[in-house]
């Protein structure tokens, strides 16, 4: 299923995806087979990478680059578990770091609207989400977990989640 929603984004943006498949050692000669799967998306004139990888670390990877025009504050989104939830009844889903609220709030907006909360509740999504400077660009990047049903729901979502936040940062940093 995978697969087939990394190739219908292929077609829709009219892209490749790439998947690489290997074979790696492990313990007493057994052989652990790991699929790497990337394709990169084009928006505006950024690029959205993701790759997800199964078999080892079973890992999501999603990240975009912008030269901002000014400095935008850096962000640390992640996602409070489960369990911490069941031991504080008030204890919302996410925690965020950031010394800009409205940056804050727009996320969460973000997330919200891209039905990625929802995807949280129902799943254990558990995305971390960072935004630093590094140089003269500014880094976005998203990683989580793909032990979970459904996985392949996470791409449009997430895909959409970088746009807005693309097209945000754009709007009140610039960009080159």
């Amino acid at each position: 299923m995978i697969k087939e929603a990394f190739q219908k984004l292929a077609d829709e943006y009219q892209t490749n995806y790439h998947l690489k498949t290997r074979r790696v050692t492990g313990i007493e000669n057994s052989t652990l087979e790991i699929d790497i799967y990337k394709i990169k998306i084009p928006y505006h004139q950024h690029t959205i990478q993701i790759k997800y990888e199964f078999g080892n670390h079973n890992m999501a990877v999603i990240e975009t680059t912008l030269i901002p025009k000014t400095i935008i504050p850096n962000i640390e989104l992640t996602t409070r578990s489960h369990f911490s939830r069941l031991l504080s009844f008030k204890a919302k889903r996410w925690s965020i770091k950031s010394s800009n609220r409205l940056l804050e709030r727009t996320i969460l907006e973000n997330l919200k609207a891209t039905q990625l909360t929802e995807l949280a509740e129902k799943e254990a999504f558990e995305p971390i989400i960072k935004g630093y400077q590094k140089n003269e660009n500014y880094i976005l990047n998203t990683q989580f977990y793909l032990g979970f049903n459904n996985k392949e729901k996470t791409l449009v979502p997430i895909i959409t989640f970088y746009k807005n936040m693309i097209d945000y940062l754009d709007r009140n940093y610039g960009s080159y």
